[in-house]
């Protein structure tokens, strides 16, 4: 049963639908269509927040008790919700107002799945699974937390909690993506400086390393690849590549362990710059200064790869 049936959304007034994009007030839970929230910014009963008309699922339950109470239609002659009191049609698998999954003796029908829950427009749980609560005015560091969530975007149940415990001084964390992803986690996370800079320093040091083992890659038989290895030890590049490929990997875990305090102070700072510019840019707005870019990366690294292919083929040709 469609979990939205019988709301309409405040801005446009048009009903919900099963294949809408659909999302609620992280306060009061009143539902709007993404698009709608995204124009305006904030719900559409803001100002109603706090008071006795503040919007609530309870209150429209009850109208639509009392709407039923004085029904008398014989379509609706099976059994009273136990939740909200509707009363549905003898073979209704799930509540037509709350999608409350009605008893067993109520159906007729196999079971579906029940309805998915709601969600805040910042997909932001701010109770993690350890029991640590957290508010949107809560301060991390020189910013909320609603507008670092914002900034963020994906991902937002990884990263608010470790940027709490950054505000809070530790500076030293462990991040999976950073280590495997390097540069291309920070173009994906838009560290376009960064990733760029590594992305290059990076593509060098195998290039120069590929160079190295150029011999052993030629070997055809089990002698040539004796002789090779050999001619790749006594070379003088032996040392210093070896050397670089070891730092890449340092690098990398040095990368690892300060990613998520770089990505605080990088979000941090774009928030910033953008409440200057404008102080009452709503969370919408905010969050297209920051959030996630799959396209870089993966332009980056196609590139790359051709770049790659080509000096190959060219040292090949030697």
């Amino acid at each position: 049963m469609f979990y939205y049936e019988g709301l309409s959304c405040p801005v446009c007034k048009r009903a919900f639908s099963k294949n809408e994009d659909i999302v609620v007030c992280p306060q009061c839970g009143l539902p709007h269509h993404r698009d709608c929230w995204k124009q305006i910014g904030k719900c559409h009963q803001a100002d109603k927040h706090g008071t006795s008309e503040q919007w609530s699922r309870e209150k429209v339950r009850a109208q639509a008790e009392e709407a039923q109470q004085t029904a008398t239609s014989e379509d609706f002659s099976g059994k009273i919700c136990s939740r909200c009191h509707t009363r549905n049609k003898e073979y209704a698998e799930f509540c037509t107002h709350c999608g409350h999954q009605l008893p067993w003796d109520d159906w007729n029908s196999t079971p579906s799945a029940p309805p998915m829950g709601e969600y805040t427009p910042f997909q932001s749980p701010w109770t993690t699974t350890a029991g640590e609560v957290y508010t949107e005015t809560e301060r991390l560091g020189n910013v909320t937390a609603k507008d670092m969530a914002a900034v963020v975007g994906q991902n937002t149940v990884y990263y608010i909690p470790r940027f709490r415990r950054i505000n809070s001084g530790e500076k030293s964390q462990w991040n999976w993506s950073a280590f495997v992803l390097g540069p291309f986690w920070l173009l994906f996370r838009k560290q376009y400086l960064f990733g760029i800079l590594l992305l290059l320093i990076q593509n060098i040091v195998l290039t120069v390393g590929y160079y190295w083992t150029l011999p052993v890659s030629l070997a055809k038989t089990t002698e040539e690849l004796v002789t090779a290895v050999q001619t790749v030890s006594n070379n003088k590049l032996a040392l210093p590549v070896s050397l670089l490929l070891c730092a890449i990997l340092v690098v990398r875990i040095l990368l690892a362990i300060y990613a998520n305090a770089l990505y605080k102070t990088r979000c941090e700072k774009k928030i910033i710059e953008a409440r200057d510019k404008t102080p009452d840019l709503s969370s919408a707005e905010l969050g297209s200064v920051g959030g996630a870019s799959m396209v870089t990366p993966m332009i980056c690294y196609f590139v790359s790869n051709v770049v790659m292919n080509f000096v190959s083929l060219y040292l090949l040709s030697l």
